[in-house]
């Protein structure tokens, strides 16, 4: 291409339009004017004036502000404004070779070194250098003297509201004192907001109303102010956000299920609507900030031309009128997750010029517009992975880094052509503007354009590895790449000493060599061969994800006997909830099917035992206490010996409050009443937390750190409704070695979570439970049954609920005494004996449950039927 000199002579629809000495006039987008080999030789302004800086009356401010306007250019561009052609820049100010930050740091130590260390930081150069890139020398110029401070504008909105509708209606009364007009505005917002609004002491309160009755501003009708929502931003890049948002896809399969199948990391541009950067990324995970950064600060066209020869010439360079949107946002708003609080992720949005702001997620982030276009977003990227979804495979990162391309050409193709606003300037346009739309007609109104990263710069974001380059070329993450260019760092006949190489995990068509001095070589992949296509294809296989080949040749269902039945665990909710809903339901009756009915005998308990009642009568009370009482409250403590029917209290417990939390609330999937978890012999605290976590379905993180974790699960117990949380086998809490742990971890979910604590834990005759580290707790002590009346209503209970076809009516009840000689006394010895019985009635066909009987069962198993202890009382 022949060297010719262009002037930028306007912005329209996006583009850039550019003229030569003889008038020719071309208009490019920024993407394709960077991909060519351009020199910058003369600059002008770098945007429009308002005119402010023409009224500055102080010239000290303005000789200041054209100090930083030459040191700012040169931090930018590599040379200062007054630099004639030619001049080569400073090697620590060449764009060439270091990044924004480097030169950043590089011209505050030239201000320490020419004595100017005071006020001279990196810090203070680069925010110089991004509010003369927003507002140019008007950025520059100091608007402290300009600066006029609004009445009440360090109060509370809230406060301020109720003090102006107080001097309202008083309008036309004498003047009262000040400590009247504080005594009524206090009134009105304890009435209205409650205790949560702080009111100004008395000397601030005297101040604004003086500056209130000065102004003027209390003349008038008193109308509610919007000091706390946000302004919308009119400039593109000039706020853009980042949110999380949840994929519910569903593939040809079947449907999706109850939680959210994958999950994407959007940077959503506020003034048009523009999606500048977007990642896929499993549930339960966080993409890597830096790899988010590059994907913003840079084009992919312009890294994939890196180190290659331009596609066209400007000439040549013409596309539709209305070019796509590229926009470097200069601040992002960041909800205080992980991501917000990564190191790496700030210190690179420090090295590419982008500030950060860190927002509260539980107060409203945006304006309502940003919100339905978050929901349009995610609407149409479920549509999107629903499609390209192929029979029932996991989402795993690498399944999501595959589908990373489609979706990053529907956002190109289809979001960014989308109607997403509707306004007095798009009234003509159906159903409103695009986001290209809408940038195009904001770069033409502004007069300025954001120019994304130099490449060099974008790629130093990226993640490295050392590899050595050998005769096959480079093997990253198991696949080859190899070009030409790669012949001058082979060694023959061994390997070269390794490289540093950058590779993008969601785009593994290349990866990219750093050679040193800025200068890149971009690596593609070498096309497989038969036999790693043939690998690939059985990976594929394996992993389920050709569904073309299953479809043809379905796989045999492995047969499972009917007879074998699944039961999850009753530490888990599918097994909870799976509990609630069988639980007192009689399938089986005489003459029923024997395994019927072996299920049947097997799962015999009891309901109304006098430790179930106890546990019932003091649970019901403690949890409404808990629920409406302020501050922590008492939990409950079962205590006793082994096999005395502690667990089965703990568990009968929770039904009934399940239960009755289904009839006030109904049985919704996103609400949890109870929350059942057993300690492990020699687990951590970590570990507790943990299966809360999987009780209540949240995703656990290795590397979560445990105070995060905590509070996590604190806050999903709160959303869920949880009411009561069922800790059995405490008694592994007394006696481990990390005792201090699980109970302060206990103690710290009790005394912050309106939920009942019920502990359940063994406790052997003549040792005290060890409560130490609960300060509030009602004990209920598990023991032996004498009362003879209460026996035998539990016999009689046994006796009809037995379903054997030789089984006679009060036959069972005749055994009482003999019962509780064989158990003790024990209620759940006295369930073991009936059901092992009355199962081996059912397998030997006697079809009934004689004393001979429940003599073999209580000789074979003395330890589930413990005899009594000398000097026992017996029942008569």
């Amino acid at each position: 291409m022949v060297d010719r000199a262009w002037t930028v002579v306007g912005l329209s629809g996006g583009r850039i339009v550019l003229a030569d000495a003889v008038g020719a006039t071309v208009a490019v987008s920024v993407t394709q004017l960077l991909s060519q080999p351009v020199e910058l030789i003369a600059r002008g302004p770098v945007r429009p004036t308002d005119g402010r800086a023409d009224v500055v009356a102080d010239k000290r401010q303005r000789a200041v502000a054209t100090f930083w306007e030459r040191h700012v250019v040169e931090v930018q561009t590599g040379l200062p404004p007054d630099a004639g052609p030619g001049v080569a820049p400073k090697p620590e100010y060449d764009p060439a070779v270091t990044t924004l930050a480097e030169r950043e740091l590089a011209k505050s130590k030239e201000l320490a070194a020419a004595g100017l260390d005071h006020g001279f930081s990196a810090g203070t150069v680069r925010r110089k250098r991004q509010r003369y890139q927003a507002d140019g020398f008007e950025g520059l110029l100091d608007g402290r003297s300009e600066r006029t401070s609004r009445v009440g504008a360090r109060i509370d909105p809230r406060v301020l509201d109720c003090l102006l509708q107080v001097l309202h209606e008083r309008r036309n009364q004498p003047r009262r004192s000040v400590a009247f007009y504080r005594a009524e505005t206090e009134a009105r917002v304890r009435e209205r907001h409650g205790y949560e609004v702080a009111i100004p002491s008395h000397s601030t309160f005297y101040r604004l109303i003086s500056k209130l009755l000065r102004s003027g501003a209390a003349k008038g009708r008193a109308r509610r102010r919007r000091h706390l929502a946000p302004a919308r931003s009119a400039r593109p890049g000039a706020r853009a956000v980042v949110d999380v948002i949840d994929l519910y896809a569903t593939s040809s399969a079947g449907a999706a299920g109850e939680g959210p199948q994958a999950r994407a990391t959007v940077v959503l541009d506020v003034a048009t609507g523009s999606v500048c950067a977007l990642l896929l990324h499993p549930v339960g995970t966080t993409v890597d900030g830096r790899v988010l950064l590059m994907r913003l600060c840079t084009p992919r066209n312009l890294l994939e031309q890196l180190g290659s020869a331009p596609a066209a010439s400007l000439e040549e360079s013409t596309g539709s009128a209305t070019a796509a949107a590229v926009i470097v946002p200069e601040r992002l708003d960041v909800e205080d997750t992980f991501l917000a609080r990564s190191v790496g992720f700030r210190a690179a949005c420090r090295q590419v010029g982008i500030r950060v702001r860190v927002t509260d997620p539980r107060l409203p982030r945006d304006a309502a517009h940003v919100e339905r276009l978050l929901g349009r977003l995610a609407d149409g990227l479920t549509d999107v992975l629903s499609q390209e979804l192929t029979g029932a495979p996991e989402l795993t990162w690498e399944r999501l880094a595959s589908l990373q391309p489609a979706v990053d050409q529907w956002v190109t193709e289809v979001w960014q052509n989308l109607p997403v606003k509707s306004g007095d300037r798009h009234r003509a346009t159906p159903g409103g503007a695009s986001p290209n739309q809408i940038f195009a007609d904001a770069v033409t109104d502004a007069g300025a354009i954001s120019l994304p990263r130099a490449p060099h710069v974008a790629l130093t974001l990226l993640p490295r590895i050392r590899r050595h380059v050998t005769a096959a070329g480079l093997l990253v993450d198991r696949i080859h790449y190899d070009s030409p260019r790669l012949d001058p760092l082979r060694a023959a006949p061994g390997p070269s000493g390794p490289v540093w190489v950058r590779k993008d995990f969601y785009d593994r068509r290349q990866v990219w060599v750093e050679l040193g001095c800025g200068e890149w070589l971009a690596v593609p992949q070498k096309p497989p061969s038969a036999d790693q296509q043939l690998t690939a294809g059985i990976r594929s296989f394996r992993q389920g994800e050709d569904a073309t080949f299953l479809s043809a040749h379905p796989r045999p269902p492995v047969p499972v006997p009917a007879q074998v039945v699944r039961h999850a665990p009753l530490t888990s909710l599918e097994g909870w909830r799976n509990y609630i809903s069988a639980a007192g339901a009689q399938t089986a009756g005489p003459g029923a099917d024997p395994h019927e009915r072996l299920i049947y005998h097997a799962r015999l308990s009891l309901e109304d035992t006098p430790l179930v009642r106890e546990v019932r009568e003091h649970g019901w009370r403690l949890a409404v206490l808990k629920e409406h009482t302020l501050g922590p409250g008492h939990d409950l403590l079962v205590t006793g010996p082994a096999g005395f029917g502690k667990t089965t209290a703990l568990i009968e417990f929770g039904r009934s409050f399940e239960l009755r939390d289904r009839a006030r609330h109904g049985q919704r999937p996103t609400r949890i009443p109870t929350v059942y978890v057993a300690l492990r012999p020699t687990g951590t605290a970590r570990d507790l937390v943990e299966d809360l976590a999987r009780f209540v379905q949240y995703p656990i993180h290795p590397r979560r750190h445990m105070t995060r974790f905590i509070d996590d699960i604190r806050e999903t117990l709160t959303i869920t409704g949880t009411g009561v949380v069922l800790i059995d086998d405490m008694h592994y809490a007394w006696t481990g070695t990390r005792e201090t742990e699980i109970v302060d971890v206990l103690r710290h979910f009790a005394d912050r979570l309106p939920a009942l604590f019920v502990y359940a834990g063994i406790q052997s005759a003549g040792q005290k439970a060890d409560t130490a580290g609960f300060r509030r707790m009602v004990h209920v002590q598990a023991d032996r049954l004498t009362d003879a009346s209460e026996w035998a209503r539990l016999v009689a209970e046994l006796d009809v609920a037995l379903r054997l076809d030789h089984h006679r009516p009060g036959e069972l009840s005749e055994l009482a005494v003999d019962l509780h000689q064989l158990s003790g006394g024990n209620v759940s010895g006295l369930m073991y004996l009936v059901r092992a019985a009355a199962v081996s009635a059912v397998l030997n066909g006697s079809e009934r449950v004689s004393l001979p009987a429940l003599r073999r069962v209580a000789a074979s198993h003395p330890a589930d039927t413990q005899a009594h202890e000398p000097g026992a009382e017996q029942v008569q």
